[in-house]
């Protein structure tokens, strides 16, 4: 029975770990398609993303970010919309390698963003560029918007890579991130990490430095 007990503490962590890997893979992959066949809906109602009319301009603002999202609000279940409510998604942000994200906006009551919660819990926080699918974001251009999906809500651990991936919003396709950083290596990385798991279907990052 002592020897059962020893190996049960040495591997069921590992295959807990193993599972909750699996999950958030699975959530990570369903995202990008849903998001993907929303736009596409979206797009063959509305035209392209450059013809839609979001605001325009230069700055960020969540009255833009609110026009974006209800060209295609309809292809996601929703639980709650936020505007500038507090308890509704993150304030901090941790990079793969744990550092805290110093010049992070307080997501949560930013009036730069639209934030939804979606019925499995998870979350979503995005902002509009406000010049019509022409703005540079990550070396990629005609980037629409920046999205981040959080799979498991506003619980911890809150780190890119972990449980928060990034998207790009563009013309006429949804993009995960183009930075190749998603390695405990990098020194603030994990941006790239929607990349990694859409390329390889797993999370192995999380066990190499």
């Amino acid at each position: 029975l002592g020897i059962i007990g020893v190996v049960a503490a040495i591997t069921i962590p590992s295959l807990i770990k193993t599972y909750q890997e699996k999950v958030t893979v699975n959530k990570v992959k369903k995202m990008y398609s849903t998001l993907n066949q929303a736009l596409k809906l979206a797009i063959n109602e509305y035209g392209e993303v450059s013809l839609w009319d979001y605001g325009g301009g230069s700055s960020w603002t969540q009255e833009s970010a609110e026009k974006f999202w209800n060209y295609f609000k309809t292809y996601f279940k929703i639980a709650r919309e936020c505007k500038s409510e507090e308890n509704c998604t993150i304030n901090i942000m941790k990079f793969l390698d744990d550092e805290t994200y110093e010049h992070l906006p307080n997501y949560d009551s930013s009036t730069n963003y639209k934030k939804i919660i979606l019925n499995d819990g998870s979350l979503l926080w995005f902002r509009t560029n406000g010049e019509f699918c022409q703005y540079s974001d990550a070396r990629e251009s005609n980037v629409c918007a920046i999205l981040c999906y959080d799979v498991n809500g506003i619980k911890k651990p809150n780190t890119l890579g972990k449980d928060i991936f990034v998207f790009q919003i563009k013309s006429n396709a949804v993009a995960t991130h183009p930075y190749d950083d998603c390695s405990l290596n990098s020194n603030k990385g994990g941006w790239g990490c929607s990349k990694y798991i859409i390329k390889n279907g797993n999370m192995n990052y999380l066990h190499k430095k």
